[in-house]
């Protein structure tokens, strides 16, 4: 039994360790990329992010869409009303910012705009519990998007020898960021942060990385510097912040094109003019360039403070297209958020410039770029209506269909192997890009809900494809909203008007906008939703989501304890009459069918039934999944600490508690795509340790060496399911630990039952067994 039993502890070991030498061996992780940073950019205009880093994409490409242009170069100028330029308005590439990332701003969010396309370049949340949670200080602080670029810039003329850069210009400074509070402006050329020098990006990118959040460093600028003069410098300490959530973000995933942009978001162009439509696969019409090219940024207007329009005329096809966005702000002394917070308002204006009417129509793209945060813990664990193909990113919408609201998902895999289909009959409530806590969707406003505005809905692919297999779900999904033709008269136009939700997946702000349904609580949601509100209102008492969860489990734990009870009395029940057991086991040997008879016999003398202990298992288990797909699910629990998030220990109960990155000493096993994650969580080690503890104070001592193999089995199975559940939400440890702590103080302090009944002296060992079907007698006692 003993030499069965290590052979199968090393085959166990040598499965789980050789699968993963193979991967590493042979589908080998691509080497990471020295810096990853932005020089210069078009259409998807990022340049250094907030961090000073930009980051690149996990996604894949689709034939229908459109692609960045060359290197660009910008300057900057404040406008008015709330809003701030970063270039003069002469057509020149512009940087425009709406809203704040101050957190006493009376917005959510800091929006970041480009001209060159008319698009988004960057939405950053500025709720104080929405930080990037993925390589927790690996980021460095946070100054701010600089949309930086190496200064002096290269000549148009490629034929002329680059100059040497002396540091990174700034494109655009944004409201409430650290390099406000600097007193960066745009146009200044940064030269040294933290005693390090940034000649260029790289230098820059690196410096950035070597600082850490909330932390003072030097900063070195030069300001009204030129080609010509080297203009005047300027030194300010600058207290740096901690990445903020980007909900939208450019993404890099081309290889060849390292410095250009995957699309941007919600970039438009046209559809039809003139009798002349935009098949499917094509990105633009004929002699149409709209993505690729800067728009016109209008004088503000004082009736609509807190936006910006874009201009763009195309005189060959007789029209004349203008985009305006405005950020909506808080609810003044509202209590708790409002979907407003989150909304960022989108007017599209197609205008006849012809002399004749003319049937138009523009086509518009979705967001791009959601964050994929917790991929290598949280790639097959996304809970959505889409159920077990759920990716990181995929494709929402609701529709109208005769008068009921019907809802649905395109999930990244299904558009990456183009079996998603096209939305073409029934009109559109809403349609936007689903990730883990977070989404971005547009929700056109029509008087009308019964009115079909889009001809044609695709879900496309953005971006390149991974190399890696395991990394498809993290494809970098959107869609594309095609609108139906319409005839519009000389001089008039046809205006458009969408709410772009851009914020967390708060039931609430969801159902606000009618997309409710989306969020999903797997099975035993019945189970999960009351759980949640329990769970919510202890936070509200304590103000920290550990406690709460320590404070759920009690409960749960004290309305079971009747069963628990049982349980727990049933195990010293068995202990107690082990010695009984072993001699019926040596007195009917090789006998098992007599041996069954005689020790069933035993259990109703004493009242013990074997499964009496397998109800309170079976009623946890609906809690057990309901707590997982809450942790899943819940906005409220990201980020959430165990005991502070100044800790990188146990700092989001929604992830693993990441006690130490190991990848570097453990490189077999220890990656993204590793069965452990790349890093030693603490809280499952010691789960498996307190299941191990309860499980050898109620298992009885083993009567044979059957019984003693099987124990065995069952204490390595439990550490090989540690192996298993390495990677689940800390606060799911969390619950099990306090459930464990609880089960072993319950089985200590429980009184011994009493069998003076039938005490163990006068216990039966000695069972006559007659045929099936014929009565036992008790034949002698003892």
């Amino acid at each position: 039994m003993d030499k069965r039993f290590v052979l199968f502890i090393a085959l166990t070991v040598t499965i789980l360790f050789g699968h993963q030498w193979l991967m590493q061996k042979f589908f080998p992780p691509p080497p990471p990329k020295a810096v990853e940073v932005v020089k210069k950019d078009p259409a998807g205009a990022a340049k250094a992010t907030a961090s000073g880093t930009a980051k690149p994409s996990a996604s894949g490409t689709a034939s229908n869409a459109p692609k960045p242009a060359g290197e660009v170069s910008g300057a900057a100028v404040k406008p008015a009303d709330g809003a701030s330029a970063a270039a003069p308005s002469d057509v020149q590439p512009q940087w425009i910012t709406l809203g704040s990332m101050s957190h006493d701003s009376p917005f959510r969010m800091l929006v970041t705009l480009t001209n060159r396309g008319a698009a988004v370049e960057r939405a950053e949340l500025n709720h104080p519990r929405y930080h990037e949670v993925d390589n927790f200080n690996k980021l460095g602080g946070y100054l701010g998007y600089l949309a930086a670029e190496n200064f002096p810039p290269a000549d148009p003329d490629k034929s002329k020898p680059k100059p040497k850069p002396i540091g990174c210009k700034v494109n655009v400074v944004g409201p409430g960021t650290p390099a406000e509070a600097a007193g960066l402006q745009a146009g200044d050329v940064i030269t040294a942060i933290a005693d390090q020098p940034t000649p260029n990006l790289d230098d820059f990118a690196t410096a950035v990385r070597g600082t850490k959040p909330r932390t003072k460093v030097k900063l070195k600028y030069l300001r009204g510097a030129t080609a010509e003069k080297p203009g005047e410098t300027r030194e300010s300490d600058v207290e740096l912040g901690r990445t903020p959530l980007q909900l939208i973000h450019p993404e890099f995933s081309d290889p060849a094109e390292p410095t250009k942009a995957d699309p941007l978001s919600f970039i438009t162009t046209l559809q039809d003019a003139n009798g002349d439509s935009l098949p499917v696969e094509k990105a633009e019409l004929d002699g149409v360039e709209l993505y690729d090219t800067t728009w016109e940024v209008l004088p503000a207007d004082p009736k609509q403070p807190n936006s910006v329009a874009f201009k763009k005329a195309v005189p060959q096809r007789g029209v004349e297209l203008i985009k305006r966005y405005t950020l909506e702000q808080r609810v003044p002394d509202a209590k708790t958020d409002t979907a407003q917070a989150y909304t960022l308002r989108l007017s599209v204006e197609l205008k006849n410039t012809t002399a004749n009417p003319s049937l138009l129509a523009y086509r518009i793209g979705g967001p791009t770029g959601l964050p994929v945060e917790g991929a290598w813990y949280a790639r097959d664990t996304k809970i959505s209506i889409a159920g077990g193909g759920a990716g990181m990113r995929d494709v929402m919408y609701g529709q109208f269909d005769n008068g009921y609201a019907t809802n649905g998902v395109f999930t990244c895999t299904q558009i990456v192997d183009k079996s998603a289909t096209h939305l073409t009959e029934k009109p559109i409530n809403y349609i936007g890009v689903d990730a883990m806590y977070f989404c971005a969707a547009m929700i056109p406003q029509k008087a009308d809900p019964n009115e079909r505005q889009f001809a044609r809905v695709v879900p496309l692919q953005v971006g390149k494809s991974p190399k890696e297999a395991y990394r498809l779900k993290e494809t970098d999904v959107s869609f594309q909203l095609m609108r139906a033709p319409v005839e519009i008269k000389p001089g008039e136009s046809l205006k458009d008007e969408f709410k772009l939700f851009l914020g967390p997946k708060v039931p609430d702000l969801l159902t606000e906008y009618g997309m409710g349904a989306q969020i999903d609580y797997g099975w035993f949601d019945w189970i999960a939703i009351p759980m949640l509100y329990l769970l919510h209102t202890f936070y509200g008492w304590v103000g920290n989501y550990g406690i709460a969860i320590i404070m759920l489990t009690l409960v749960v734990r004290m309305a079971m304890h009747p069963l628990t009870r049982k349980q727990a009395q049933n195990a010293q029940k068995m202990q107690q009459l082990q010695p009984e057991i072993k001699k019926l086991a040596e007195k009917y040997k090789g006998k098992r069918e007599d041996q069954a008879r005689a020790q069933q016999e035993l259990f109703r003398k004493h009242n013990y039934s074997p499964f009496a202990g397998c109800l309170p298992i079976f009623i946890q288990i609906p809690i057990f999944v309901g707590l997982y797909n809450s942790l899943k699910v819940d906005v409220e629990l990201r980020q959430a600490p165990l005991i502070s998030e100044n800790i990188r220990w146990a700092s989001d109960l929604s992830a693993p508690d990441m006690l130490w990155y190991w990848q570097p000493v453990m490189p077999f096993f220890a990656g993204d795509d590793g069965w452990l994650g790349p890093f030693l969580n603490l809280l499952p080690c010691i789960t498996i340790a307190l299941f191990l503890l309860q499980n050898k104070l109620m298992m009885p001592p083993a009567t044979d060496e059957q019984t003693a193999m099987q124990q065995k089995v069952m204490k390595y199975m439990m550490v090989f399911m540690g192996f298993m559940f390495f990677k689940v939400p800390a606060g799911l440890c969390v619950y099990f630990i306090t459930g464990s702590i609880w089960s072993i103080c319950e089985k200590m302090l429980l009184p011994k039952p009493n069998m003076a009944a039938t005490p163990a002296s006068e216990a039966v060992i000695d069972v006559e067994v007659k045929k099936p079907g014929e009565s036992t007698k008790r034949s002698k006692k003892r």
